[in-house]
């Protein structure tokens, strides 16, 4: 599952991974060919579990929503999606990411472990919270 949303995350970034492509080569465009080589390229860095702390936004992405659809007894909520992405725009560059107990439990999951990967504490209690942003 965690592969093809990887694919999936991947195909809809496609234009800004071009984008960013042509922008390190300093050309105003690349040809498809290139770009498909690059996705392959990363693609087999999750494959092989080498990504690492890299590409984190590809990495949460397909992740949490692999683990959604792995538990087919969770239903999509609209604000699912943008919470996926907050997570993704959070976890590998905060030291705290506050959210609701849900999204914590998902991404601090044995699956997952989004939190020990990107050294961050996820919090969904308020008073947790309060008590951590005291500490530092």
């Amino acid at each position: 599952a965690f592969m093809m949303e990887v694919a999936g995350v991947l195909d809809v970034y496609r234009d800004d991974i071009a984008g960013a492509l042509a922008f390190i080569s300093g050309s105003e465009a690349v040809a498809p060919a290139e770009v498909e080589t690059e996705i392959e390229v990363i693609k087999e860095l999750f494959r092989a579990g080498k990504a690492g702390i890299s590409l984190p936004f590809f990495n949460t992405q397909a992740g949490l929503h692999a683990l959604f659809r792995w538990n087919r007894s969770q239903r999509l909520k609209p604000n699912d999606w943008l919470d996926y992405c907050h997570a993704g725009a959070a976890l590998p560059y905060f030291d705290i990411f506050l959210t609701e107990k849900v999204l914590a439990s998902t991404i601090t999951s044995p699956a997952l472990r989004y939190d020990a990967l990107y050294d961050t504490r996820v919090c969904s209690d308020a008073a947790e919270a309060l008590d951590i942003l005291n500490t530092i």
